[in-house]
C-alpha cells in the first residue's frame, strides 16, 4: 500500500515539472474593479437604501421620549436586521457581476484560475496574467 502511494507521488510530481500540472491563473486588482461603473452604481444604490433605512429610524426615535430602554433597543434591532438584509443583498448582486466578467474572461484566456491582486494584501507574488483591464471591459 504504501509503495502505490510512493508512486503515485512520484508520478503526480514528475507531471508537474515536466508541465503537465501547470495551471492558467490569472489575476485582477479587486479594488480596480470596485470602481467600474457597473459596480459603483451597485455600491451607491446598497448605500443610499441604507442610509434611507438609517435615516428612517431616526425620524421614528426622533423627539420619542416616552419610549422605553426597551423598545429604543427594538427599533436599533429592526434597523440593524434592515441594514444587513440590504449589505448582503447588493453584496450578491456586485459579486454576481463580478463573478460573471471574470467567467467571460476566464473562458476567452482558458485560465483555470483567477485571483485577486489588491495592492493591500496581492495574493500574486509572481506569475499569472493580469486580467483586470478585460474584466473592467467587461463590467461597463
Amino acid at each position: 500500500m504504501t509503495r502505490k502511494l510512493l508512486v503515485a507521488a512520484l508520478m503526480a510530481s514528475s507531471m508537474v515539472v515536466s508541465g503537465c500540472g501547470e495551471l492558467s491563473v490569472g489575476y485582477a486588482d479587486y479594488e480596480k474593479l470596485l470602481e467600474t461603473p457597473q459596480i459603483k452604481a451597485v455600491l451607491e444604490e446598497g448605500d443610499a437604501k441604507m442610509q434611507d433605512i438609517q435615516t428612517a429610524a431616526e425620524a421614528e426615535l426622533a423627539g420619542r421620549e416616552d419610549l422605553t430602554e426597551e423598545e429604543v433597543q427594538k427599533v436599533q434591532l429592526d434597523v440593524q436586521r434592515k441594514l444587513i438584509g440590504v449589505q448582503q443583498a447588493y453584496m450578491t448582486q456586485y459579486t454576481q457581476k463580478l463573478n460573471e466578467a471574470a467567467a467571460a474572461v476566464s473562458k476567452e484566456k482558458s485560465l483555470e484560475i483567477i485571483i485577486d491582486s489588491s495592492k493591500d494584501e496581492p495574493m500574486v507574488l509572481m506569475g499569472g496574467i493580469d486580467v483586470t483591464d478585460e474584466m473592467v471591459k467587461k463590467l461597463q
